[in-house]
């Protein structure tokens, strides 16, 4: 989404691209459509239901792919608000463009998790790790109170969370991840809700569907 985004900026000269050359503009708008139609493609199915988007594809079969280790193959919900972001700032978007949007954004208020958050707890001593330190560890505690979340990573059929180790083991409860990708990864966020609660309806007033 990011590059369609850079190549939508170039397509409509939006700053600093308003000097670029007509060629170009055009070239860019080509690549736009042909990488939108690829965008609405890779949207997971269930069946016939639209879901989101993984976070990468094997290129060959176009289905979710591993990406690094401990990102299994799923669907991906930071990845996937960009995604349906972009799509939304499409003009005049067609049918399929919106209902991609609005299968996503439901799939988010289906799919939210409630009813529990996530805290950091000091660790008395620093913790050293390859790639990153630490000063404290994560863990799930229960609040009925808590604004929704969501997880990084769903499974691509049922739509369980997905959780897992460096070593690309997954897991099934937040407790069995290590600390050091407990700490050295976002598995749970919000990331989905400027979308719902703020993008998703000043769209649908701007393209009054």
């Amino acid at each position: 989404s990011g590059v369609l985004s850079l190549l939508h900026s170039i397509e409509k000269k939006n700053h600093p691209f308003q000097d670029i050359p007509e060629s170009y503009r055009i070239k860019a708008a080509a690549a736009r459509k042909a990488g939108t139609a690829c965008m609405l493609k890779l949207q997971v199915r269930q069946g016939s239901k639209l879901c989101i988007w993984a976070g990468q594809y094997d290129s060959a079969t176009l289905l979710p792919a591993i990406g690094r280790s401990y990102e299994l193959a799923s669907m991906a919900s930071w990845e996937s608000v960009a995604v349906v972001k972009y799509l939304m700032g499409i003009e005049n978007p067609s049918p399929e463009i919106v209902h991609a949007i609005e299968s996503a954004v439901q799939w988010f208020k289906e799919n939210k998790k409630t009813g529990f958050k996530i805290i950091e707890v000091p660790l008395t001593n620093e913790q050293k790790f390859d790639f990153h330190k630490t000063t404290f560890d994560r863990k799930v505690v229960t609040d009925e109170n808590a604004p929704a979340i969501w997880a990084r990573f769903y499974d691509t059929g049922t739509n369980e969370v997905i959780l897992a180790n460096r070593d690309g083991t997954r897991v099934q409860t937040y407790g069995e991840i290590d600390i050091e990708r407990r700490t050295g990864y976002q598995w749970y966020g919000d990331w989905p809700t400027e979308l719902i609660d703020a993008d998703y309806p000043e769209w649908k007033k701007r393209v009054n569907r």
